[in-house]
């Protein structure tokens, strides 16, 4: 069987800090969109390094936001189980 394409990016406080934005899609092999996934926890933006609020934050404005990181987390485990088994994971 010919898997998917999952890709995802996950954007943190600061460099070994904790995730507080991720993106996702799910491609198929032709580049065909199939799903994604986006959501940025509102409690992890606020602990964000001065760097991070300068630089990135800015950048993901137009994003949908959660209060919570424990929603984030959640919220994203769904969608990588809703994929992992038809999907390659590309991190």
């Amino acid at each position: 069987m010919v898997k998917n394409i999952l890709v995802f990016d996950v954007e943190s406080t600061s460099l070994h800090g904790s995730g507080f934005a991720v993106g996702a899609i799910v491609i198929d092999r032709t580049g065909k969109y199939i799903d994604q996934f986006e959501l940025l926890s509102i409690e992890g933006a606020s602990k964000a390094s001065e760097w991070v609020q300068d630089n990135i934050i800015p950048n993901l404005k137009d994003m949908p936001t959660c209060a919570y990181d424990y929603t984030l987390r959640n919220l994203f485990f769904e969608f990588y189980m809703k994929h992992k088994n038809q999907s390659s994971l590309k991190l």
